[in-house]
């Protein structure tokens, strides 16, 4: 007896075959070549751009099938492994000198201008960390940056500028492990909590602000 499948069948099999791709473990292997290419590219603004496009597919499918907590938890994972990927390439690929100045790199947005400000902050617990109303109007603007560009470009643009956000401040948690000698609270600390929880907020904002603009072209 020959069996011949429905329709719905075939719909669910090629649907399957769909979300394979978008599986969190395909993602992350597939980015490692944007990652690469951006990272050795010299090209500040294009390693931010090459992460940013598979992650923003992702979100564009949760959020089209109304799973926006999918969505979230899948952007939470991209940036663990955006942190894990620039650390190490940095790691490797970059002296970290203890001076800022220093630094022979011409790879990671702003790398350089933010580990100068947090050395500043460790050292006498000035800069803009250590100053309240400096700390707080720069998170404000950067949360008006992110709440425009989710609305306005589907989610896009915020992850592009949360991918530039990321970028520096591993390239700050790498110089801190490479010039604490050896110090094992460095790699506890490298990442303040407040930091974490701007992370777990702004991504938050940028997926839930980028539904009205990915369900009115889906």
């Amino acid at each position: 007896m020959s069996y011949h499948p429905t329709k719905r069948t075939t719909e669910g099999v090629a649907r399957k075959h769909r979300l394979f791709f978008l599986h969190p473990g395909y993602i992350i292997l597939l980015s490692w070549i944007p990652l690469a290419i951006g990272f050795f590219s010299g090209v500040e603004l294009l390693l931010p751009l090459l992460i940013t496009i598979p992650s923003f597919f992702v979100m564009r499918h949760w959020i089209s099938q109304g799973q926006v907590m999918t969505a979230y938890y899948e952007m939470l994972l991209s940036c663990l492994w955006m942190s894990v990927a620039f650390i190490l390439l940095c790691h490797f690929f970059i002296d970290m000198s203890y001076d800022p100045v220093n630094i022979e790199d011409n790879v990671i947005f702003k790398g350089k201008e933010y580990v100068a400000d947090m050395q500043v902050w460790i050292e006498t617990g000035k800069g803009t960390e250590g100053t309240p109303s400096l700390f707080i109007r720069e998170h404000l603007i950067h949360m008006g940056i992110i709440i425009a560009a989710a609305l306005l470009t589907g989610g896009f643009a915020a992850l592009f500028f949360g991918a530039m956000q990321m970028g520096y401040m591993n390239f700050y948690v790498v110089w801190l492990i490479a010039n604490s000698g050896g110090d094992p609270w460095a790699y506890y600390l490298a990442w303040p909590i407040w930091s974490v929880v701007r992370v777990f907020s702004f991504v938050l904002i940028a997926v839930v602000l980028a539904q009205p603009m990915l369900l009115i072209f889906r």
